[in-house]
């Protein structure tokens, strides 16, 4: 399994690869900066199959105090290619793979350990935060607008995790 091959390029081993069931096969690593992410091999279970609509996972970032380890360890360990992007909060790395945008890693703009966040694909921002926060949710930004991205926010559900959620802005040639 890849937990090895990760454990080489200095990442610690969390939860050593075990089978879950016949869905397939996982591991728990914290890469060399110290954000923990989840190993998948699959068996029965592929894993996420829908990408690009509205409810699942759309998109992952990183906040890591070392982007530039993250990426070198990330793109060592799963081939993706980098696109590096000036922000106004400093260099934002786009993970991609096989021509697709995959996830994102910066240095945060606080402190906060290193950890990967994941965003759910919704069809209105201010809607979805409203009814986070009615749900016992506490907002940790305003929706907020990046141009060509789309408006997108975070929150922290009552037992403490934290997720965030994006309205993709529309693609170029959509109605």
């Amino acid at each position: 399994m890849v937990s090895k091959e990760a454990e080489l390029l200095g990442a610690t081993i969390l939860a050593p690869a075990f089978d879950v069931l016949e869905s397939g096969r996982m591991a728990v690593v914290a890469d060399p900066t110290g954000a923990a992410i989840g190993l998948w091999q699959a068996k029965d279970h592929l894993g996420a199959e829908v990408y690009a609509e509205e409810g699942p996972m759309t998109w992952f970032e990183l906040m890591t105090s070392d982007p530039t380890r993250a990426t070198e360890f990330y793109t060592s360990l799963f081939g993706y290619g980098t696109q590096v992007q000036e922000t106004p909060t400093g260099p934002y790395t786009v993970l991609t793979h096989k021509g697709e945008n995959a996830g994102g890693i910066m240095k945060p703009p606080f402190e906060t350990p290193a950890v990967w966040t994941p965003y759910v694909h919704v069809a209105d921002a201010e809607a979805t935060l409203k009814a986070a926060t009615g749900a016992g949710a506490e907002p940790m930004m305003p929706v907020t607008e990046a141009q060509s991205i789309g408006h997108f926010s975070w929150v922290k559900d009552p037992q403490g995790a934290v997720i965030a959620f994006i309205q993709p802005a529309p693609r170029e040639g959509s109605a």
